[in-house]
């Protein structure tokens, strides 16, 4: 049998020109980009145009004497406009009138809507607890709530938590929202 006389050198000696050929071809690459841009640096840019120096900004002048208030004329001397001329002929006219003046007709002024006010319900329960339990709530986020018992025919009574009255509804709309940040759904009601 032969033995194996290679040795690991030749295999680690190829692996060692290859890492030496990467290294050489990306020092070749970064010299010629490097030439390369020193000397798109150094020319002019074809894309780059110089601009013109803006002259200062003059206001107009005021003409020494205004203009007539005679209709422009063309190079011949007819005015360019004759409707000024036909104006003043139709002033004297008839058939351009009315037959009888139209007179304006009083406006009725609507008397102003008066605001109803309004509260917000949050909840309707039929257990008393439920609706002390959600009034200890809103008093704990700060909102003053009061429960009125309704009975409806058929169902019996429900307890129901409710806000205000609220006089405008910027207030109402400012409580909808405070409610509404702190996770707390309500509903707009009618004052009955």
């Amino acid at each position: 049998m032969s033995r194996y006389s290679g040795s690991k050198s030749s295999s680690s000696q190829g692996s060692s020109q290859f890492w030496a050929g990467v290294l050489v071809g990306m020092v070749i690459g970064a010299g010629i980009a490097a030439v390369f841009t020193w000397y798109r640096m150094k020319s002019p840019s074809p894309y780059l145009k110089e601009l013109p120096v803006a002259e200062p900004f003059k206001l107009p002048t005021m003409p020494e004497r205004l203009p007539s208030s005679e209709p422009l004329a063309d190079s011949d001397g007819k005015p360019r406009f004759e409707f000024y001329d036909m104006l003043t002929n139709m002033q004297g006219d008839k058939s351009y009138q009315f037959s009888r003046p139209v007179e304006p007709k009083p406006l009725k002024k609507k008397p102003a809507a008066k605001y109803v006010p309004q509260i917000l319900q949050i909840g309707s329960f039929t257990a008393q607890s439920d609706a002390e339990k959600l009034k200890a709530n809103l008093a704990l986020v700060g909102a003053e709530a009061h429960i009125e018992a309704a009975n409806i025919p058929n169902r019996g009574v429900y307890y129901r938590v409710r806000l205000g009255p609220y006089n405008s509804d910027a207030e109402m709309n400012k409580m909808r929202t405070f409610l509404k940040q702190n996770d707390i759904s309500s509903t707009p009601m009618r004052v009955q």
